[in-house]
């Protein structure tokens, strides 16, 4: 038996780093995300306790995303897309399978969670400096493009990485890195694992304001903030909270005056917003596009409040309603709705988008000890789902569940 836990464990930890190396290669080749999913998976199986594992999977957290993962499955019934529906149910995989495998597999020790985030940081850092240096070797070209509302290249390799979700991925990167400094007073991994943690946490701060991501800034800034106070307030430290919510708004001001980059993309969305007040032309405003996606999303929710269209109609629905609407948008840039919970309630109706929340913020309810690097996971989706739909792409599938789950293997205090 000792043997089989032994495999089970190595296909357990083999898949993780796979997911790490998958998060920003996934447009490369989807090979790291899905074979690693599929590794994690086998833990309800590999040990030969598969009638004991099973009977993990009515644990809370895990039945929540089977729930969520299947209500989806159930709207296929009333989508009249039904080619659309099985695509996006097949994507979505991920949020079943990957929860079954962690709710499967023997706990993990501190030093081995540990040791996959470490990887993950690292990982992100290697590809965030490669960026920070195709960002300086083309320092005038990307900051007059990021006025016009482009965005700062990830990686010139292949297709590249989306900025948004790599933005997302870098904010993790900086959460457990700081979260790790912070909590974890004596060496975990090796003597100096703090300072490196800590560098690693720095370097990808500077490098996610160089690349200016707005969703990834709002996702590290909430759920940064979120761990920093979290953890401040158990230290019963109260006049450290006070300096830190002066401290955070702050650091903004002066990246705003530091870093071309950033202070670009703030007068662009500055004026996307000054353009949609004042009825200009928004096409190919990215901020401004994505209002008025907004706008049509909520104007379906509207018409259909309880179980949306099908998650397979939301595309035809959309462009029935910009045309209900008479949008200014042309045909090109009329996007989905770039905003979780409102591509959600169109999809399968506002209570699944609140379910969707309550899965998010369910450790912070339920368990009065819960890490604070769950809070600020939390956080972290809470605020990126606001501004993108980041569980429409494989990236943010397994994301979501792998730190939700990985995080909570932290050995509690």
């Amino acid at each position: 038996m000792q043997l089989l836990a032994s495999i089970k464990k190595y296909y357990f930890v083999t898949g993780c780093i796979l997911i790490c190396l998958g998060f920003p290669l996934f447009e490369v080749s989807p090979f790291f995300l899905s074979v690693g999913t599929v590794l994690c998976t086998l833990a309800l199986v590999v040990d030969g306790k598969f009638t004991q594992n099973l009977k993990k999977l009515t644990s809370p957290p895990t039945l929540l995303f089977i729930i969520l993962w299947l209500w989806l499955l159930a709207s296929g019934l009333y989508s009249d897309d039904t080619a659309n529906w099985w695509n996006i149910s097949s994507r979505k995989l991920t949020l079943l399978l990957l929860p079954i495998g962690m709710a499967s597999v023997t706990p993990l020790s501190k030093k081995q969670v540990w040791g996959i985030f470490l990887f993950f940081s690292c990982v992100i850092s290697f590809f965030a400096v490669g960026s920070a240096i195709h960002y300086f070797n083309n320092f005038e070209a990307i900051n007059a493009s990021l006025i016009e509302s482009k965005s700062v290249p990830v990686w010139p390799i292949g297709k590249g990485i989306s900025h948004i979700y790599f933005g997302v991925l870098s904010s993790f990167a900086i959460i457990c890195s700081v979260f790790f400094v912070l909590k974890e007073k004596t060496p975990v991994l090796f003597a100096k694992d703090r300072w490196v943690f800590g560098g690693l946490a720095l370097l990808n701060f500077i490098i996610i304001h160089l690349l200016s991501a707005r969703t990834g800034l709002v996702a590290l800034y909430g759920g940064l903030g979120i761990l920093v106070l979290h953890i401040v307030w158990q230290n019963r430290k109260r006049k450290a909270v006070w300096l830190l919510l002066i401290a955070l708004p702050l650091i903004p001001v002066v990246a705003y005056f530091a870093v071309p980059s950033f202070q670009n993309k703030i007068i662009n969305s500055v004026r996307d917003v000054q353009i949609n007040r004042d009825g200009g032309d928004i096409n190919h405003r990215s901020f401004s596009m994505r209002l008025e996606a907004w706008k049509t999303g909520t104007n379906i929710i509207k018409q259909h409040p309880i179980i949306g269209v099908g998650a397979g109609d939301l595309s035809n629905e959309m462009a029935a309603e910009y045309d209900r609407r008479n949008s200014v948008l042309w045909e090109e840039n009329r996007v989905m709705p770039h905003n979780q919970f409102i591509e959600n309630a169109v999809q399968m109706g506002v209570v699944y988008s609140l379910f969707l929340l309550f899965v998010i913020v369910f450790p912070i309810i339920r368990y009065k000890k819960t890490s604070p690097l769950l809070w600020a996971a939390a956080a972290m989706f809470v605020f990126a789902m606001c501004f993108e739909s980041i569980l429409e792409r494989q990236i943010g599938v397994t994301l979501f569940p792998f730190v939700y789950f990985l995080g909570g293997f932290l050995p509690k205090e």
